[in-house]
């Protein structure tokens, strides 16, 4: 079972704009972040490991 939320949905669709190349100014305008820093806390809240994990799944 997995309880999806807004906040999955959204870390999810992140780490795999990342594994993707996307650079982290176009994820950052995407989560509509108000700066790049609030996006780079965001995605340095999880290790290489986690999100190559994470994209496994997808």
């Amino acid at each position: 079972d997995f309880h999806l939320t807004s906040y999955v949905s959204r870390h999810t669709a992140a780490m795999t704009l990342q594994h993707n190349h996307i650079p982290r100014e176009v994820i950052s305008q995407m989560l509509g972040h108000a700066d790049l820093e609030t996006t780079n806390i965001y995605l340095d809240s999880f290790d290489n490991e986690v999100i190559n994990e994470a994209a496994k799944v997808l």
